[in-house]
């Protein structure tokens, strides 16, 4: 038995495609369950759920982490998978997370890309957000095993699935209430031993990115947030700005990015990608000072009632 669990926050328009893809699947219907668990829509979100066969949850707590880990309690199925509201999962989707496991029985998650959609944009902005986005995620080609501390062959929570044990082992997604609960995640169950695996043949479609400049630095804040979070966290990990080399990148991109602009015909994407460092930097920022003058670290916080 497959569990499916979604957390929701104002998907009234993206939901419904995500549920009709999933009971697209190969799989039998009575082989999986979904869950879909509203953290507090103001719009037509749990409307749209309920016109599925699904089970419609509510969590006040506002976050990532809190809304998945009521889904988590609710869940019946041995296999847990995740994924967004604004997801697009293949027909095969579930069936070949079964096959997975039933090949790899030593292997506690699966993950796989997470695709900017080809078509089908709001405005050229959204266009522009998943080129980019592209261009920044350079997914593996093979089969790898995820690594502590690399965020290159990680699982995120748009397209992946584990083994109930290891949500059990681990107490579930942070609830401090940053972004990169899933990131947190896989690498407390690293460290704890459990293996995860990076199939890039496990693809799904992402549907929800930013279309107003507003909305990409919101966007952008919040990673940042989390990857300050995540560095003082984990500051072996090489995800976060620790080496020598990393932060000279980090200093002199937004220069060769200004130079593209002043030099190349494609200045609009340049000009959008210096806005998301921009947005990033600010965000990762306001975490360092946080923790510098208020002392504000936000420590692992589990939820721990699922279980």
């Amino acid at each position: 038995m497959l569990s499916v669990v979604i957390a929701a926050l104002n998907n009234e328009d993206t939901l419904g495609r995500t549920l009709s893809s999933l009971f697209s699947n190969t799989l039998s219907a009575d082989e999986f369950e979904v869950i879909v668990v509203d953290n507090g829509s103001k719009d037509k979100t749990v409307e749209v759920a309920n016109k599925f066969p699904v089970k419609v949850f509510s969590c006040p707590k506002r976050g990532q982490g809190p809304a998945r880990n009521v889904g988590l309690s609710k869940a019946s199925g041995d296999i847990i998978c995740l994924t967004d509201a604004d997801v697009i999962v293949p027909e095969d989707w579930l069936e070949s997370i079964t096959e997975f496991f039933s090949r790899y029985p030593n292997v506690d998650g699966v993950g796989g890309p997470v695709l900017a959609p080809l078509k089908g944009h709001v405005n050229e902005l959204q266009k522009l957000e998943g080129e980019l986005y592209a261009r920044a995620h350079v997914f593996p080609t093979q089969m790898v095993e995820s690594k502590f501390g690399d965020n290159i062959g990680m699982l995120y929570s748009a397209n992946c699935a584990f083994r109930r044990e290891a949500f059990v082992s681990s107490g579930g997604f942070d609830e401090s209430g940053f972004d990169a609960v899933d990131i947190d995640f896989c690498w407390r169950l690293i460290l704890n031993g459990k293996c995860l695996v990076f199939d890039p043949g496990l693809r799904v479609v992402h549907l929800g990115f930013p279309w107003s400049l507003r909305g990409v630095f919101n966007q952008q804040f919040r990673w940042g947030e989390s990857r300050g979070i995540l560095n003082m966290r984990y500051p072996r990990s090489r995800f976060t700005y620790a080496g020598l080399t990393t932060k000279v990148r980090m200093y002199y991109f937004p220069f060769v990015l200004f130079a593209q602009i002043l030099c190349s015909k494609g200045k609009k994407k340049s000009v959008l990608q210096l806005f998301e460092k921009f947005a990033l930097t600010c965000g990762c920022m306001n975490t360092f000072l946080k923790a510098w003058f208020k002392h504000e670290t936000l420590p692992l916080q589990l939820g721990g009632g699922w279980r």
